[in-house]
């Protein structure tokens, strides 16, 4: 049960595999409904951090692997700098890709 539920978490919130290559493109392709902060602090808390990784990792098409190394992967992808734990750089990463636009609104 609780698998069959991740499942379904992951499989709403990735990005289908023909998404643009870069933010400009996806904004450029399609209008981007950018998610309330409310509704995105509540997905933070609700999505284990396995489903939020593994839901980075598809957004960024990054090889799988560790928690960690798909976590520095996915920094260094967008430019960034890690900051706090893997739960907090977890929720810092989807935030700033629903505001690219690389990954549909939470809902």
């Amino acid at each position: 049960e609780k698998v069959a539920r991740l499942e379904q978490l992951l499989a709403a919130h990735t990005v289908p595999a023909t998404a643009p290559a870069s933010a400009a493109a996806a904004a450029a392709a399609t209008p981007v409904a950018v998610a309330s902060t409310a509704v995105a602090a509540a997905a933070e808390k609700e999505l284990p951090l396995l489903v939020k990784v593994e839901t980075i990792r598809s957004a960024l098409s990054l090889p799988k692997g560790t928690l960690v190394a798909m976590l520095q992967a996915a920094h260094t992808t967008l430019s960034l700098e890690p900051d706090g734990g893997l739960l907090s750089q977890a929720n810092r990463l989807l935030r700033v890709l629903h505001e690219a636009g690389r990954l549909p609104p939470l809902s």
